[in-house]
């Protein structure tokens, strides 16, 4: 039950938390005003150590109910071991500079709820917060990147040593001009294990239509205290809400 446990909280670290797929790093952009966006990728996740490769799925839904504002709320779903549904992460973001199109700071605080059942290793039982800065940068023609800190309190049981900790990442993406193809890399690093974990990550993304990305992801563990590697694919659509009369 114990390792069934650890897979469970290694996975939650591995996948992304409310980023735009397929990376960790999170941009500080929003979904259009009055739109959702919804964004699904299947995960396999090989821990280093062990042979006992874990898969999920994971959709994330966003609502931009406000011009510079969207709330979001991550769904998990465990496809080995114990399946079902893991705890859900709600998230709010909003855009506080916009220095020029695709360019600006964003701040976002999120939590993950206690829905998950404990003794199967889908939840951990208590509830985790987090608050985070995110800048986009344009460094020049269609170059972009992306940075992110940010620190998580971890609910644990009373009498527990503190779980919480520090994460960083950042990203560059690309633009191929006159082509739909967008590839990305990534590194990216947090302090919840001694020593910390550090990952990177190659991806491509593929605009099959105006509203329909589709996108393959590498996550490659840099160290022994990260996982060994995990690879996703999945797609983004964004859904207009239609206007009012």
């Amino acid at each position: 039950m114990k390792k069934l446990h650890m897979l469970a909280v290694i996975l939650l670290l591995a996948i992304p938390a409310l980023a735009v797929r397929p990376m960790i790093t999170d941009d500080y952009g929003i979904a259009e005003f009055g739109s959702h966006q919804l964004e699904c990728g299947f995960y396999s996740l090989q821990p280093r150590g062990t042979n006992d490769k874990s898969s999920s799925i994971l959709a994330t839904i966003s609502h931009a109910m406000l011009p510079n504002a969207e709330l979001t709320i991550m769904i998990p779903y465990a496809l080995t071991g114990s399946t079902g549904l893991q705890d859900i992460v709600v998230s709010g973001k909003i855009k506080l500079q916009e220095d020029m199109v695709s360019e600006g700071l964003s701040a976002r605080a999120d939590v993950k709820l206690t829905n998950g059942d404990v003794d199967s290793g889908l939840g951990t039982g208590k509830a985790n917060y987090t608050l985070m800065a995110i800048y986009t940068k344009k460094i020049i023609w269609d170059l972009y990147t992306d940075y992110n800190i940010g620190y998580t309190w971890v609910g644990v049981p009373a009498g527990r040593r503190s779980a919480d900790y520090f994460f960083y990442s950042a990203d560059v993406e690309y633009i191929i001009p006159h082509s739909p193809l967008i590839v990305l890399a990534e590194l990216s690093a947090n302090n919840s294990t001694s020593p910390g974990q550090v990952a990177m990550q190659l991806a491509v993304k593929y605009a099959m239509q105006e509203n329909l990305v589709v996108d393959l992801g590498y996550n490659i563990g840099l160290n022994e205290a990260a996982y060994s590697n995990t690879l996703t694919i999945g797609f983004t659509t964004q859904i207009k809400t239609a206007a009012k009369k």
